[in-house]
């Protein structure tokens, strides 16, 4: 609706499993709210027990494989994305039970696991190409593994890949499609967000390493910081030490564990920072990189502006050297001797405060586990917009279709005195076709340019209002919206009253007579 003549950026995507999610609740009649508590809830509970039962495909025992479902669920990865795109966790949430059932696929012969794996990938990997591929490294290096330790043939880890990448290729065609329809008729997204350079400057060794680096996670506006969660991790000392020894601890079980697996771990964590660091520093990338990003100005490189999308990767690697450390726990032959056959009971003992120490600093770690930051609270608002919306909303449905709707100032975000929906509302509360001014061209160049043009004139206070009604017809648009009630000090935006004003002088038989809602 948004898209003056364009195919939406995405939008396919929800078709499945945000869509029915929020369908079914709304079915039910409960509030959004809950829904979406819901819906976060099942992304955390969902990633560690898949971690978990990777942890014990991989012969880990019940204990351990609890602390590293623990580890991987309680990362801060989950911050920039929970709040506002937590449709792009599903990899996250997806990729420990996508690794087990690769493992399982190599031990066991048939269609069964690859096609496992595969609904798996239909339901995690439609809204976003880039998400999905930067975890495929995972399943991959268990089959480089399992090779090259020679549990499994080259031959069979071919034939599992082959498997696996026929019947996830098919279950995706259908948003693979859309996507190829959406890139050739579509807004060029990519062309008009955010430079490689701006976005890859945060992602360091040290902060992927601890599970950050995501560009969101530090950007802050004058009024609030995009992502309000990310000041304990980055401004309190308790925090950033406690979120390091986890990781610590992950490393530790994997440099000090005797594991037939270590060496998988290690890769892991390995391809998970290469990965995740991506082109840092812009000037000087690492010689991997440097292959791939050419001028940095397309194709691949853009897409690789989200590297740490990959930290799943390193994610699953630290779990799992985390569960190491429980495994392996030793008491000294001298207390051994000391207890006197009790030994089996004491090492339990030793391994279950281990467990539990391991899992405490975890949830410690991860302030907003506790305080509720899992919804920013920069975005909390009422479920249901002003009353005057809901009449104009009304208003505007009842009105002959084949016309548009003109929203006017232009905004960057969904910034409203009454909450910051982040996207622009209109398009949920009415059936009429929306052409507005975002940060990004909602539509094709020829209409974009247009709205862009009538919009700077309104920005500037230096409209001509003949040039209304030409730009309304070349648009197709028979109403105009004033948002009065925009949040214009936050993105330094127009007045709405000098807005008002200026239409003030319209005609009332060419325009006629304006409603005032609310």
């Amino acid at each position: 609706r948004q898209f003056a003549g364009w195919v939406p950026h995405q939008h396919i995507a929800y078709l499945w499993t945000t869509g029915p999610w929020f369908w079914f609740f709304d079915t039910l009649g409960l509030p959004d709210w809950i829904a979406h508590r819901l819906w976060v809830g099942t992304l955390l509970v969902t990633a560690g027990l898949g971690v978990r039962y990777l942890a014990r495909v991989l012969g880990v025992n019940p204990l351990a494989a609890l602390v590293a479902g623990l580890v991987y669920q309680l990362s801060p990865y989950v911050l920039p994305y929970i709040s506002r795109t937590s449709v792009l966790l599903l990899p996250w949430a997806g990729l420990g039970w996508i690794v087990a059932f690769t493992v399982l696929a190599t031990r066991r012969p048939g269609w069964r696991y690859p096609a496992a794996i595969a609904l798996v990938v239909f339901t995690v990997g439609a809204v976003n190409a880039t998400a999905l591929a930067m975890v495929i490294p995972a399943p991959a290096i268990w089959l480089v593994h399992a090779a090259w330790g020679r549990s499994i043939t080259w031959r069979k880890a071919c034939t599992t890949a082959a498997q696996t990448g026929l019947l996830c290729v098919g279950v995706s065609l259908w948003w693979i499609i859309m996507l190829i329809i959406q890139g050739r008729n579509g807004a060029d997204v990519l062309a008009y967000s955010e430079s490689l350079e701006a976005v890859s400057f945060t992602s360091t060794s040290t902060e992927v390493t601890r599970g950050l680096g995501y560009w969101l996670f530090y950007v802050r506006d004058a009024y609030a910081a995009t992502t309000t969660a990310s000041i304990d991790h980055l401004a309190s000392g308790r925090t950033i030490l406690l979120g390091w020894l986890v990781v610590l601890t992950g490393f530790v079980g994997i440099a000090a564990g005797r594991w037939e697996h270590r060496r998988f771990t290690a890769l892991l964590v390995g391809a998970g920072i290469v990965l995740g660091v991506g082109v840092h520093p812009i000037e000087d990338p690492s010689p991997l990189m440097s292959l791939l990003v050419g001028d940095g100005e397309g194709g691949l490189a853009l897409a690789l502006r989200s590297s740490t999308r990959a930290v799943p990767v390193l994610l699953i690697g630290v779990a799992l050297g985390a569960a190491q450390v429980v495994m392996q726990i030793r008491l000294p032959a001298s207390l051994l001797m000391s207890t006197k056959g009790g030994d089996a009971r004491w090492g339990a003992t030793v391994r279950l405060a281990t467990a539990a120490a391991i899992g405490l600093v975890a949830v410690i770690a991860l302030p907003a586990l506790r305080t509720g930051g899992f919804v920013d609270e920069a975005l909390e608002r009422d479920q249901q917009p002003p009353e005057a919306w809901l009449e104009a909303a009304v208003d505007l449905d009842s009105r002959p279709d084949g016309y548009r709707l003109l929203q006017l100032p232009g905004t960057e975000f969904g910034a409203f005195q009454w909450g910051y929906t982040v996207d622009q509302p209109l398009p949920a509360l009415t059936e009429r076709p929306l052409i507005t001014r975002d940060l990004l061209p909602l539509g094709s160049p020829a209409a974009m340019d247009l709205a862009f043009a009538l919009d700077d004139r309104f920005q500037t206070d230096t409209i001509e209002l003949d040039a209304v009604e030409a730009a309304a017809r070349l648009l197709g648009v028979d109403t105009i919206w004033i948002t009065s009630d925009v949040a214009y000090d936050r993105f330094r935006l127009a007045r709405p009253e000098v807005v008002a004003d200026e239409l003030s002088d319209l005609e009332t038989a060419s325009y006629g007579t304006p409603v005032v809602m609310g």
